[in-house]
């Protein structure tokens, strides 16, 4: 800014000097500083806009890096149940392990006892066929018995074993995920940090109140002239279970948190005022549609970040913006409650929260009067 101050100062001093000297050499001298200044003005507003440009990339590549930890920790939590139930499976195994030596070992200690009374010897002292044909059997299943706990056992360890190379497959794998995690989270902090130095970048070149001023209305119109373009584009109808508007104070706010600027307040101490409410709520928290319908435009608006706008019928949609994250595309349909995106500051806001609107055939409407 205090370039630009700079640069017109010169153009007037030139200017004034030129025109006082009413020669054709000082009017081309001043056709070549005003043409030295709109260069430098056009150069400023590319910077400018590049920055703004670089903001978009950054918090766009922010929200999908969220996305992709949201996949990671759903992968951690499965992998995590995986490995719980090979646990589990383990200790069955074990146990049914010790139970199975333990009946080989009273078999065995039978077979011993018997051993003091040999087969042959038994076979030989029997009185009857009766009791000759009991003790055959009884042989029989002894030895029947002590083959299939061994077989049993065997059967158990490979199981085991089988399950030992499942678990270390696991922890591999789970490890693999965590590793995955921890490359999003460096890429995350990464961008952040690159986000908070186009932030303070972009902050030095509007470094007054009418700019920030003009730069408000500039977003209120472009968000007005984007819900102007999804109203005429041509949209499925949409059908919920009641019409939206019987649904006034009976909706939930698609976040808890303050209301930390109302529908219809000053913007920034300025004749502007709130075309909807700011919610304020930790950044990562998830985001609730307010009703059934149809998502219209879900993307990057400059002066609301990433922003998602979903079509209830009969002209009614709301607005979510400054989020995290977006967790639906145009053309899905959502219902009552479910999570559409996650809480942020895109858009080049200090502070996490949501801005939110209600919309009636473009024009704006308190939120207060249908959430409650």
């Amino acid at each position: 800014m205090k370039k630009l101050i700079f640069l017109s100062v010169i153009f007037f001093s030139i200017s004034s000097y030129a025109i006082t000297q009413d020669t054709q050499q000082s009017l081309k001298k001043i056709n070549k500083t005003i043409e030295k200044v709109q260069k430098a003005l056009n150069k400023n507003h590319i910077k400018k806009s590049k920055l703004e440009q670089i903001l978009k990339d950054a918090e766009v590549s922010m929200g999908k890096v969220d996305q992709n930890l949201v996949v990671i920790n759903h992968q951690i939590r499965t992998e995590n149940q995986k490995m719980a139930q090979l646990e589990n499976q383990k200790q069955r195994l074990q146990t049914r392990l010790q139970n199975q030596q333990a009946d080989l070992a009273q078999e065995i200690k039978t077979l011993y006892y018997l051993g003091n009374h040999s087969y042959l010897k038994t076979l030989l002292t029997q009185s009857g066929d009766t009791q000759f044909s009991q003790n055959m059997t009884y042989f029989r299943y002894l030895n029947q018995s002590r083959l299939q706990s061994m077989q049993q056992m065997q059967q158990t360890l490979k199981a085991i074993q089988q399950n030992q190379t499942k678990l270390k497959v696991q922890a591999a794998q789970l490890q693999k995920v965590l590793n995955a995690k921890e490359i999003q989270q460096q890429k995350l902090l990464a961008l952040q940090s690159s986000r908070n130095k186009i932030l303070v970048a972009l902050k030095a070149k509007i470094d007054d109140q009418q700019q920030t001023l003009n730069n408000l209305q500039q977003n209120k119109k472009r968000l007005q002239q984007l819900v102007e373009k999804l109203r005429e584009e041509k949209q499925t109808p949409v059908q919920p279970p009641l019409p939206f508007n019987k649904m006034q104070h009976q909706l939930n706010w698609p976040v808890k948190g303050k209301i930390e600027q109302h529908y219809g307040e000053s913007v920034e101490n300025s004749q502007l005022t709130a075309s909807g409410v700011v919610i304020a709520a930790k950044q990562g928290t998830y985001i609730h549609a307010i009703y059934p319908g149809k998502v219209i435009f879900s993307d990057w608006l400059k002066g609301f970040g990433l922003l998602i706008i979903i079509d209830h019928g009969n002209g009614y949609m709301s607005l979510y913006g400054r989020n995290n994250a977006l967790y639906h595309q145009v053309g899905d349909f959502v219902n009552k409650g479910e999570v559409i995106a996650s809480v942020g500051k895109s858009g080049g806001y200090q502070q996490s929260g949501l801005y939110f609107e209600i919309r009636k055939n473009g024009d704006p409407l308190n939120p207060e009067a249908w959430c409650r």
